[in-house]
């Protein structure tokens, strides 16, 4: 096959491919013409840039696009363990005593288990009046019962709230309105006097009033203690 040849765009003279040089037009002209070799490097030079430009840019991209997926992921797992710390410290806060960190279950839940632990002494037939107190906490673990001890006057509430080991919990105290303690902490820090004024003071009226409420709820109190007996 013979050489290609091609027509210089400068003087016109059909010449062999390869003793010419591509010029910016798309043309191509004699090597030995003035300015066609400065023509073709400046183009080389250009087309070169271009390419570094493009592979930069390609690189940085995918560079940023890595990062971003690594971010996204750190984040998420960044916020599934703060979701999951703030899940664990707000039960941990409302389970245990603010100042010696004892476990404890607020009043609701405590006398309900209470009802439950006297229905297991009376299914044993260890139901005793005069040693009830000791007994039902004994069924419950000993556990403590954690009262809301609210704030009063600035005085009282700069008394009570320096006694919140958490520091965190001892920050945002003021907007909860209260503290969580166990009797032996209000006994120990002179609370015990405030814990008394909020405990509910029936009078027999009233006692009277949820006795069918009490007997309501006996064959489930029943069931409940049975079934905890047979786990224990």
């Amino acid at each position: 096959m013979p050489p290609k040849s091609v027509t210089c765009s400068i003087c016109s003279a059909e010449v062999l491919k390869a003793q010419t040089l591509a010029r910016a037009d798309g043309t191509r002209a004699c090597r030995s013409h003035e300015g066609v070799a400065d023509e073709a490097e400046q183009r080389l030079a250009a087309e070169k840039a271009e390419r570094e430009k493009h592979d930069l840019e390609t690189v940085n991209a995918q560079t940023l696009a890595r990062w971003r997926e690594r971010e996204t992921a750190e984040q998420a797992v960044f916020s599934a363990n703060w979701e999951k710390e703030a899940v664990e410290w707000r039960e941990k806060i409302y389970s245990h005593c603010w100042t010696c960190g004892e476990y404890g279950l607020e009043g609701r839940e405590f006398f309900a288990q209470a009802l439950i632990a006297m229905k297991r002494l009376e299914i044993r037939r260890e139901f005793n009046f005069l040693s009830m107190g000791p007994d039902v906490r004994k069924f419950m673990g000993n556990v403590q019962l954690l009262s809301p001890i609210k704030l009063g006057t600035e005085v009282v509430d700069r008394a009570v709230v320096k006694h919140v080991s958490d520091r965190k919990l001892r920050e945002i105290v003021p907007l909860m309105g209260f503290v969580l303690l166990c009797p032996p902490c209000c006994d120990k820090h002179g609370f015990k006097k405030r814990l008394e004024d909020m405990m509910p003071k029936p009078t027999w009226e009233q006692m009277e009033a949820i006795m069918p409420v009490v007997a309501a709820i006996d064959p489930l109190l029943r069931a409940m203690a049975e079934k905890k007996e047979e786990q224990s």
